[in-house]
């Protein structure tokens, strides 16, 4: 029989699961029961959880923009756990604040509000800083996996094939290397290729010997997904990035190299103009491209999946490189023109109010 769950790999369908599992708390099924409530209690941090079969527990779904919300009394007060469920997208800083929101909405003690971000994806290091500094726990997708192999046999359908579709992708990302790249759409969507962009492409990212690049970040939705590089900002909110995307159903990784100012500024042409002839002179593999906005050049062809990791990684890798070279090479045409550090200057003083 096929996995209902390689089918409901959406938000929305997990979502569902989450509530189906924490409303089965006090089931007759033994397995889902114990599951049920380690799962809370991991959530919560409250180590000897108990709920009285006699008190309720129920749960809701995207009540203030919050995935899951779970509702339960301890001693006769009321406890509540926020879920922010991922499968691909990101955690933002402004997910954090609807915490308090909903404890005044509820009108609950902020210390009884307990939250945790389900992201059935693998771990970001920046990303699970952000949420741990913030008072949330965090489960990536090898934390889940770990957690629900303990629960094998429980003769509860549902129960057992989402335990095995984690299993199942834990498993390709253990075998990723051997899976030709033109076949990774088949085993988990986009996880293979965010595995290789964060395993990968990152290190070789951060051993480049240059200070032109910031942080690399992963980025794209829910469609792709992409490694993200900009510029090092020295003294101004000139942007300028490259974004090498790599879709499940395309035959290659796509790139895209843009420009911009800061708010709402506009770069001058002249700046566009050097950079794109710096660019395409020194870079043959790279096309002048202004169709598009901001954008000032986009990669000629893609690099093919057919071509294997192999080739793959030494081409993305030539493109970096190129990227840092023009990041370069922006930071020296600002640093000879006072005037374009003057214009951005003053975006970079209204910035707060732009965003």
């Amino acid at each position: 029989m096929k996995n209902l769950f390689d089918f409901a790999t959406s938000e929305l369908s997990q979502d569902a699961f989450l509530c189906w599992l924490f409303e089965n708390y006090n089931c007759e099924n033994a397995v889902v029961k114990k599951a049920s409530l380690d799962l809370l209690r991991k959530m919560t941090g409250i180590e000897d959880l108990q709920i009285d079969p006699n008190c309720s527990l129920k749960t809701e779904r995207q009540v203030e923009h919050t995935d899951v919300i779970v509702i339960f009394k301890l001693q006769g007060a009321d406890h509540i756990l926020l879920i922010e469920d991922k499968v691909f997208s990101g955690f933002r800083k402004k997910q954090l604040e609807y915490r308090r929101k909903i404890a005044q909405n509820k009108e609950i003690d902020e210390n009884r509000v307990h939250c945790a971000l389900y992201k059935t994806d693998l771990e970001n290091e920046d990303e699970r800083n952000l949420v741990e500094e913030s008072g949330w726990r965090a489960f990536y997708i090898r934390n889940i996996d770990a957690f629900f192999s303990e629960y094998i046999n429980s003769d509860c359908l549902i129960f057992d094939q989402y335990r095995d579709h984690i299993a199942n992708r834990v498993k390709s990302l253990d075998n990723r290397i051997s899976i030709p790249m033109n076949k990774w759409k088949e085993y988990g969507d986009k996880l293979l290729f965010r595995a290789f962009i964060l395993n990968d492409l990152f290190p070789m990212v951060k051993k480049l010997p240059n200070d032109s690049l910031e942080n690399p970040k992963i980025k794209g939705w829910h469609s792709y997904a992409s490694l993200y590089l900009t510029r090092k900002h020295n003294f101004d909110q000139f942007v300028l990035t490259m974004e090498i995307a790599f879709h499940p159903k395309w035959n290659g990784a796509n790139i895209t190299i843009r420009c911009w100012g800061g708010g709402e500024t506009d770069v001058p042409q002249d700046l566009k103009t050097q950079l794109q002839s710096f660019l395409i002179t020194h870079y043959p593999f790279f096309k002048r491209f202004n169709s598009e906005k901001w954008c000032i050049a986009k990669g000629k062809e893609r690099l093919l999946y057919t071509d294997g990791i192999d080739v793959m990684t030494k081409e993305i890798e030539k493109r970096i490189q190129a990227f840092a070279d023009l990041c370069n090479k922006a930071n020296e045409e600002l640093s000879n023109h006072p005037e374009w550090q003057n214009l951005f200057a003053k975006t970079s003083d209204n910035l707060e109010q732009i965003v």
